[in-house]
């Protein structure tokens, strides 16, 4: 997906936000900024932050930047502008950073949720928005609130959820499963000792993960589809209390070091527990894999 970082004369509709999650409601944003976009002529233009906002504004996010940019692209937006997070940042007007991010193209359409704020201390709202896009001649179109279960939809309810393991409350708001991209690197090669392939995935500092525990998960490999399970956690019949992310894939048995995969999160299984033996570990696991056919 391409992204922008250099001022264009590109007329762009832009879908203003954080964006850390992609739920419901910020897919009808994107949505509307990409039909607008389409039906006029124009690009559209998702911003986003990179950097250390994250950890600043809203702790961990559900999806990285490189997920967003994957989930973004197949939403249909044509570029997104990676607005870099810094301390300067903090300290911006809520007009000058409105007038850096108009600087870098013709905007000629705003979308944003009624809630959005930004500037210093989010000193700017949706009120200052329309009166800025107004006097510039651009459009300014607002979505309204999304409730959920009685609740305003946010990113803080889906990560409640995936904090209690409620992975499938949370493919709800999301409107796809929750998931994980990452590389594979080397584990301990337990999993090959149980006769069972094994995937340790590279986890991201700002990533979000859910409950600790074992879940009936799918994971893509070069494309195709397999059945798998997934501790998050640690794994205390090995005495190892590091905090991963680690695959067991049913009938899969190739070399995928290094490679990039997908670990899609279907439903939460089990608690993690200390096994007696490496041999029971190994007949829970084979049990464990079974779990789709119980769908």
């Amino acid at each position: 997906m391409k992204e922008i970082i250099s001022q264009s004369d590109a007329k762009v509709c832009l879908a203003l936000g954080f964006f850390d999650s992609l739920h419901s409601g910020h897919r009808q944003i994107i949505e509307k900024t990409v039909d607008y976009a389409r039906k006029n002529g124009f690009l559209s233009v998702v911003f986003t932050f990179v950097g250390n906002a994250v950890g600043i504004l809203k702790g961990k996010s559900v999806y990285t930047y490189d997920e967003k940019k994957t989930l973004l692209s197949a939403m249909g937006a044509d570029c997104v502008l990676p607005y870099e997070f810094t301390a300067d940042t903090l300290r911006k007007t809520k007009k000058e950073f409105l007038d850096e991010v108009f600087s870098l193209f013709d905007v000629q359409a705003v979308f944003c949720g009624f809630d959005y704020t930004f500037g210093h201390k989010g000193e700017g709202n949706v009120d200052f928005l329309l009166s800025y896009c107004e006097k510039k001649g651009a459009k300014c179109f607002v979505s309204e609130k999304v409730i959920f279960d009685g609740k305003k939809l946010s990113t803080s309810l889906i990560k409640d959820e995936l904090s209690s393991g409620n992975v499938k409350k949370a493919a709800v708001m999301l409107t796809e499963p929750y998931f994980i991209d990452g590389r594979v690197e080397r584990g301990r090669g337990v999993g090959h000792l149980l006769g069972i392939p094994t995937a340790n995935i590279e986890i991201k500092d700002d990533k979000f993960l859910p409950k600790n525990g074992v879940y009936g998960t799918k994971t893509i490999v070069d494309g195709k589809t397999y059945v798998s399970v997934t501790n998050v956690g640690p794994k205390p019949t090995f005495g190892d209390g590091t905090i991963s992310v680690e695959t067991l894939i049913k009938g899969f048995d190739g070399d995928i070091y290094n490679e990039s995969i997908r670990v899609i999160f279907i439903e939460y299984l089990r608690d993690i527990r200390k096994f007696d033996d490496p041999t029971t570990l190994r007949d829970r696991v084979l049990a464990d894999l079974a779990w789709e056919e119980d769908q």
